[in-house]
């Protein structure tokens, strides 16, 4: 299953990476992750492996995060292994005006045993949870800035 979601942030580029970038950060953006484990090599960097563990629903798995590619600023490709699926997730980030990121994160999900049918019925769920996601970013680089800036 492969799918394409978008969001313009007004934030520069810089600092939306930089929120991006940050594992303290995931958490705010990413409600159901519980933990990020470090297996080998830097977290976050080419070759680097790490472990992230959700709970969602009563349930807990792990994905395990192999960095593909990272591009300060730009670009942030990894793979992920589940026990029922895998993912490549490629991140862009493009400069749209000053103070404007658009966020692209395409993702390209391959699904084992029976969820190969059940991902049919799943597909838009799984859709609209990267699509939240993005959402939550985009809020928490906002209104992070605008605290930071001293808007009320």
């Amino acid at each position: 299953m492969k799918y394409r979601t978008k969001v313009i942030i007004n934030e520069s580029r810089e600092k939306v990476w930089a929120a991006f970038d940050s594992l303290a950060n995931k958490r705010r953006w990413q409600p159901s992750l519980k933990s990020i484990v470090r297996k080998e090599g830097v977290t976050g960097d080419p070759g680097g492996i790490s472990e992230h563990t959700y709970e969602e629903n009563g349930r807990r798995y792990i994905a395990t995060e192999y960095v593909l590619e990272r591009r300060e600023e730009e670009f942030f490709a990894g793979r992920y292994e589940m026990p029922r699926a895998s993912a490549i997730i490629v991140n862009q980030f493009e400069i749209v005006d000053e103070g404007k990121t658009r966020w692209i994160s395409h993702c390209n999900f391959t699904f084992k045993g029976y969820m190969k049918v059940t991902s049919i019925f799943s597909g838009r769920s799984i859709r609209d949870r990267t699509d939240s996601d993005m959402k939550r970013f985009k809020l928490l680089v906002e209104t992070d800035a605008a605290a930071s800036r001293g808007d009320k």
